[in-house]
């Protein structure tokens, strides 16, 4: 990346949730006039992401590959938590890829992995392989670094001001991508019973899906500046000095809020015999694309703040509503609230979150932001499983705990982040008590 002339005139960056526009390593044009935000490059990155996301939607049927090779539900939390796992741990190595090699790199090779990892699961036979393991890892680290170099190469592209707004739009393809997603994994079902051939042809549009994101990704990112070839930066000092404090734990628990609906409605309705759950995830993209493309500018005019207390609060109402649910379309009630949070809550924490990071370090930014997603679905799923088991074991209401503990536990950070969010506000802007020597120490290891 290119070196700024001076590090530590981004000070004020690292004081605001948005800060001043910075001149970024890759930059196709100057980003200042509205038609330079939408324009082919945001176009065809919007095409990359919905490919990408389309094979997230397609692989909600990957329990049917563990069930036609004999395995249990058990299997498949086993094979999804090592791949999760894979992928956390991939997260900041690829921030760091991103920052060296500049995301274009980083981007198209990811959707290349997440093509040939597709591809692999034909010739898989036996849950017993060791490659089911890998292919799995490979899949959820490539959607990891495809969606965090994609982000990364936006915002460098856009004025600071704008990064919450323009990323909020990119996202809104995310919505498509799962309503042609699940549309394709239905058509391919084919019905009552699956067999192998419905399953490889599963796999095959995930291949597809992949190679084409990998098409509009190279449209998105062509004549880009080559950054530089420099060192590592120092990992650890950069997060230390330019993380987004109380932020990590609104992410944190917006993993955990959003990756409940996807893994428990399901288990939910069974259980109230409800077996057509359409009701919710047709109501939860629609109400976010539509969300999302409302909202679009309201974090140039009012700030994140709003956005991410407005996110969370819809996510407790969410949780609750899901009590309310004895037939297929009360899910509307619980899809609706669900689908307000995600479209408010990803560009605000996201954008908020990485814009604290100067341009030279934005891959780093953007990889955390999404780690602390990641992580608070690996303690989500856990954590729910564990509630429904208790409750079990006691004759207590399993799902009335379940999701009545989620709001308790999401209100609570709604509540730490007003207050944390209120006092930065309303004190002075001023330098932290940090010695000259020490500030001194620590921009020398950032250099």
């Amino acid at each position: 990346m290119l070196l700024f002339e001076e590090l530590m005139a981004t000070q004020e960056l690292a004081e605001q949730p948005v800060g001043p526009a910075l001149q970024p390593p890759e930059r196709l044009s100057p980003a200042t006039t509205e038609p330079s935000l939408y324009g082919r490059s945001f176009w065809m990155a919007f095409g990359a992401n919905l490919c990408a996301t389309a094979v997230m939607a397609l692989l909600f049927r990957f329990s049917d590959f563990v069930t036609h090779l004999g395995g249990t539900e058990a299997d498949l939390g086993y094979i999804v938590g090592v791949g999760m796992i894979g992928a956390l741990c991939m997260r900041l190595a690829q921030g760091l890829g991103v920052d060296r090699f500049g995301p274009r790199r980083v981007w198209l090779l990811s959707l290349v992995l997440l093509a040939a990892a597709s591809v692999g699961h034909l010739a898989i036979q036996s849950l017993h392989d060791p490659s089911v393991y890998l292919l799995q890892i490979a899949i959820r680290t490539a959607l990891a670094g495809a969606f965090g170099a994609s982000i990364t190469y936006i915002s460098y592209q856009v004025p600071a001001a704008r990064t919450v707004e323009v990323l909020g739009s990119l996202g809104s393809s995310g919505f498509v991508g799962i309503m042609l997603g699940t549309a394709l994994g239905d058509f391919v079902s084919g019905g009552e019973y699956v067999t192998r051939s419905h399953v490889d042809a599963m796999f095959v549009l995930c291949t597809a899906l992949a190679l084409a994101g990998t098409f509009f990704a190279w449209q998105a990112t062509t004549n880009p500046v080559r950054p530089p070839q420099r060192q590592l930066p120092p990992l650890i000092p950069v997060i230390m000095r330019f993380h987004p404090g109380v932020l990590l734990l609104v992410a944190l628990a917006i993993g955990i809020g959003l990756g409940m609906p996807g893994v428990f409605v399901r288990p939910f309705g069974e259980e109230q015999g409800i077996t057509v759950l359409a009701w919710f995830f047709w109501t939860y993209a629609p109400t976010a694309f539509a969300v999302r493309l409302m909202t679009r500018r309201f974090s140039s005019i009012y700030g994140v703040r709003p956005m991410i207390l407005s996110g969370l609060a819809s996510a407790v109402i969410g949780s609750l509503s899901l009590m309310l649910v004895s037939r297929g379309w009360h899910f509307m009630l619980p899809g609706f609230f669900f689908g307000f949070c995600h479209a408010l809550i990803f560009p605000s924490v996201t954008g908020a979150g990485s814009m604290r990071f100067p341009a030279r370090y934005r891959g780093i930014g953007v990889a955390l932001i999404l780690a602390m997603f990641d992580l608070g679905n690996l303690i989500g799923a856990p954590l729910g499983g564990s509630l429904h088991e208790m409750a079990v074991r006691y004759d207590l209401p399993t799902w009335p705990i379940v999701f009545s503990t989620f709001a308790g536990l999401l209100l609570t950070i709604a509540v730490t982040y007003a207050v944390v969010s209120g006092r930065s506000q309303t004190r002075p802007t001023r330098r932290k008590n940090r010695s000259l020597r020490q500030k001194s120490k620590l921009d020398c290891q950032l250099r």
